[in-house]
């Protein structure tokens, strides 16, 4: 898809790569860890430092991104990160793959998301027109699904051939996305362009592309403010942020109750991938259990859209919360759970474990672990642009993403630990317990589950003293 007179193919081009390189790294860094250091622990440790990093630098980057050129900022985050993995790659050809280089490269990497990770997505808004952004983000979102889906067995893939590969692989996708970010251009810039070639009837100029894409509205000041000033500054925006969230009982619930789910969710299914390498299983089988949870996102975002205009938003929201719960149960559970059977069911329940091993019986209940994800993102954070002031949205999200991206250090640290010193069920059940704990607390938010369709969310904000947004 394209859009006239945007440099959006580009974009897409840069930031699949981009995305795709992200996606090999959540799941080879643990899995080399672990298969190096043969500890579950040290698994989670480099996880939990990766993800704390990501979480100590979001707000600077938020800065960062905020005053400068974001095509210039993802061309930096493009070329460091293949300096880095290709130095890794060196290393790892020449002296192996060790627990002190993934740490190196793991915590240089978060350096850099934590600071140019959102550079790709705010560059978009200056690629494509403003009333192109809805259909723009549409593809974007069905791309992500399809990177999820293909990241968790490719990057299994690499790892089963070599450990330095999935090095390799994110030095090759860092350069196909620096050299798709030297094609971008910003809309109206692309359109001057193609207008003026039209008008001499020759092909586009090769001048080289405008690097303002991506800057602020208001002129550049002459000098550079002190950073120090501008972290401070961009703090107290936050804090406004934190007290918007503190004004009202039903926000607050609201965003602790996701701010806890999801960091638990992706606890479980980090256990399990860790558990199926952890019992000599291929990497590559385990992968295919981030594919099953990336299958049934997929499926989900195709129902969405029917399901969120006629279905109530606060029972779609209900059911979003409570559905992962005894899918995440059963994954952790499966051979638990189908032995006990055998003794009420033997004949049937016997051919059924004869037929299907246990590894499929895992994928099944991951399948629909989050088939609901996205109409429940749709009425839930549908309803929260309702309600949250125009002025407010960016420092409401920015709040609610960091205080989720705190939680994943301390969910990583106990996949970890607890695979190595409690075992796979046990942690999986306080894992499961601490999900229902979280789903429980969102769904006893009684004006949560009374949302209406959005045709009544005005009203409905107005009636539980919520001040629509204008």
């Amino acid at each position: 898809m394209s859009f006239k007179g945007s440099t959006y193919g580009s974009w897409l081009v840069a930031d699949t790569a981009t995305q795709l390189g992200s996606s090999l790294r959540q799941f080879a860094f643990p899995v080399l860890a672990l298969l190096v250091s043969g500890s579950a622990s040290m698994a989670g440790n480099i996880g939990a430092l990766m993800a704390f990093t990501v979480a100590a630098l979001s707000l600077a980057g938020g800065v960062l991104v905020g005053r400068y050129d974001r095509r210039r900022l993802l061309l930096a985050s493009c070329a460091f990160t293949a300096v880095v993995f290709t130095c890794a790659s060196l290393w790892g050809f020449l002296w192996g793959i060790s627990v002190p280089l993934l740490f190196a490269v793991g915590v240089a990497v978060a350096v850099k998301a934590g600071l140019l990770g959102s550079a790709s997505n705010v560059l978009l808004r200056s690629v494509v027109p403003t009333e192109s952004l809805p259909q723009a983000m549409s593809v974007n979102q069905g791309r992500d699904a399809a990177v999820e889906l293909s990241g968790g067995p490719l990057s299994g893939a690499l790892v089963a051939v070599s450990h330095v590969a999935p090095f390799v692989a994110e030095v090759a996708l860092n350069l196909v996305a620096f050299l798709a970010a030297l094609r971008i251009r910003p809309w109206a810039e692309a359109n001057r362009q193609q207008d003026r070639a039209a008008s001499q009837g020759s092909a586009p100029e090769n001048t080289p592309p405008d690097t303002s894409a991506g800057q602020p509205d208001s002129e550049a000041p002459a000098a550079v403010e002190d950073a120090t000033s501008a972290v401070a500054s961009f703090f107290v925006e936050a804090l406004a942020g934190v007290r918007f969230i503190f004004s009202s009982r039903f926000i607050l619930r609201l965003t602790v109750a996701s701010a806890l789910f999801m960091p638990l969710l992706n606890g479980v299914i980090l256990l399990l991938v860790l558990g199926v390498i952890s019992r000599g299983g291929s990497p590559i089988s385990a992968g295919l259990l981030n594919s099953a949870v990336a299958v049934g996102v997929l499926a989900g975002s195709l129902l969405s859209a029917k399901l969120v205009g006629r279905i109530p938003a606060g029972r779609i929201a209900l059911a979003a919360f409570l559905l992962p719960v005894p899918c995440a149960l059963g994954a952790v559970l499966v051979p638990w759970f189908w032995l006990r059977m055998l003794c009420l069911l033997p004949v049937p329940c016997a051919l059924g474990a004869v037929l299907v091993p246990w590894f499929w019986l895992r994928m099944l209940c991951l399948l629909p672990i989050l088939v609901l994800l996205p109409a429940g993102n749709a009425s839930v954070g549908g309803f929260g642009m309702t309600v949250v002031p125009q002025e407010m949205l960016g420092r409401f999200f920015s709040v609610m993403g960091l205080m989720g991206v705190l939680v994943t250090p301390l969910v990583t640290l106990s996949v970890g630990y607890g695979l190595q010193y409690l075992g796979l069920r046990a942690t999986g059940l306080v894992l499961g317990a601490a999900l229902l704990a979280s789903a429980l607390f969102a769904v006893a938010n009684r004006q949560m589950r009374e949302i209406p369709t959005p045709d009544g969310w005005q009203e409905y904000a107005r009636k539980i003293n919520l001040r629509p947004a204008e």
